[in-house]
C-alpha cells in the first residue's frame, strides 16, 4: 500500500538531507496545488522548473530552500 500524501511529506521533512531531489520535487508537485494563494503556486511552479534544469548538487541546494513549504502544507496554509 502506498503512503498518503501527508505521510510522504512527513517522511521528506524527517529525512530531508537524505531525500533525493527528484523525490522532493515529485512530492512538491503534488502539494503545490493545495496552497490557497495563486502566487505561491506560481512561485513553486517556477522553482520546480529551475530545479529540473539544474545539476544534482544545485538541485539539492534549491530543494533545501523549499523545505518550509512542506511544513506549511502540513499546517494547512
Amino acid at each position: 500500500m502506498s503512503d498518503t500524501l501527508n505521510e510522504q511529506v512527513k517522511k521528506i521533512i524527517d529525512n530531508f538531507e537524505a531525500s533525493e531531489p527528484d523525490d522532493i520535487v515529485h512530492t512538491l508537485e503534488k502539494i503545490k496545488d493545495q496552497f490557497k494563494i495563486n502566487e505561491v503556486r506560481d512561485y513553486l511552479d517556477g522553482k520546480i522548473q529551475d530545479i529540473s534544469k539544474a545539476d544534482k548538487q544545485k538541485k539539492k541546494e534549491l530543494c533545501l530552500k523549499l523545505k518550509p513549504y512542506f511544513d506549511w502544507y502540513l499546517q494547512g496554509i
